[in-house]
């Protein structure tokens, strides 16, 4: 009985695993990949760049319509509430 716990418990661990690496990727910059997201871009309000990438982005990335503007936003580090 306790080896199915510990293999039940071992599957938890690896799907919460999982789906922390695939929240992860979501708040990474679309363009480099490296970092996280930083840019709001104007007026589409998509929030897809870091602050390394935004500065060169003529065209929004998600949705290709021109950047006329600007935010910088701060998200909270990864564990804060």
């Amino acid at each position: 009985m306790k080896e199915e716990n510990c293999s039940d418990m071992h599957k938890d661990i690896q799907v919460l695993q999982d789906e922390y690496f695939n929240l992860m990727k979501l708040l990474m910059c679309h363009v480099c990949q490296d970092r996280e997201r930083g840019v709001v871009f104007l007026p589409c309000r998509h929030l897809v760049c870091c602050l390394d990438c935004a500065p060169a982005m003529i065209k929004c990335p998600s949705c290709d319509e021109s950047v006329e503007d600007t935010i910088n936003v701060i998200l909270p580090a990864v564990g804060e509430t």
